[in-house]
């Protein structure tokens, strides 16, 4: 009869290494050595294994190549920094232009909200100073007719009728004419018995013995106007005098 005998858990185990802290202890050595190494060192080894015939490879060899690939490894990881130093001074750059660009379009729309209203202004008070005068030719021309003595021959009893046929196309064009003008917002200044002003009224002549009191006005030469708070135009007035 076989005894069946436990198996031995170290039997399938690998002897220890002896020379593994020897070995750990080498490459320790070996990093500190190549981390010690200056760019002069490098130079000189990586021209030294450039230099050495061809042979099998060697420690030499592969310690020549090991520190021309770490010169590389070097010289690459330079580089990137300098790409990435270059990269971040073009973005630095680029927003500072843009901050500025958007500083200068602040700057624009801000002037151009401001000349805008401006511009307004200046094309209305243009307008209405174009307006004031052909209402002025209307009404000029519409007194005119009112005066105009028609003789009896040939036209007899029908010169009212002939005199309000001229007019009333006038009286038409004027009252459109007037009616711009409140549109436009402008303001008559003078009006027959009020006080005189002399910031927006201009004297021409005097009047004497009317129905209004002395220093008041007594007839309009020609309006005045005022758009908003503006002068546009001076009345010229005849005053009353005492």
């Amino acid at each position: 009869m076989s005894i069946d005998r436990p198996a031995d858990p170290m039997a399938d185990q690998a002897p220890a290494d002896p020379f593994a802290d020897l070995k750990r202890q080498a490459l320790e050595d070996f990093r500190t050595w190549l981390d010690a190494l200056g760019e002069a060192d490098l130079e000189d080894l990586g021209c030294q294994a450039a230099s050495a015939p061809a042979s099998p490879p060697g420690m030499q060899t592969l310690l020549g190549e090991l520190v021309a690939l770490r010169q590389d490894v070097r010289l690459q990881a330079r580089s990137s920094q300098t790409a990435g130093q270059r990269l971040e001074d073009l973005g630095q750059k680029l927003e500072s232009g843009l901050n500025q660009a958007a500083s200068q379009l602040g700057q624009a729309a801000t002037a151009a909200k401001t000349l805008v209203p401006e511009a307004r202004r200046e094309a209305q008070r243009a307008v209405a100073l174009e307006l004031v005068a052909i209402v002025e030719g209307l009404a000029r021309c519409q007194a005119s007719i009112q005066e105009l003595a028609l003789p009896r021959i040939p036209w007899g009893k029908r010169r009212a009728a002939f005199r309000q046929q001229l007019v009333q196309p006038l009286d038409l064009l004027l009252t459109k004419g007037l009616d711009s003008l409140h549109r436009l917002r402008l303001a008559a200044i003078a009006s027959v018995g009020s006080p005189f002003d002399p910031a927006c009224m201009r004297a021409v002549g005097t009047s004497k013995g009317g129905s209004v009191p002395p220093g008041h006005v007594a007839n309009v030469v020609r309006q005045g106007y005022r758009l908003g708070e503006e002068l546009l135009q001076t009345a010229d007035v005849n005053v009353e005098s005492p």
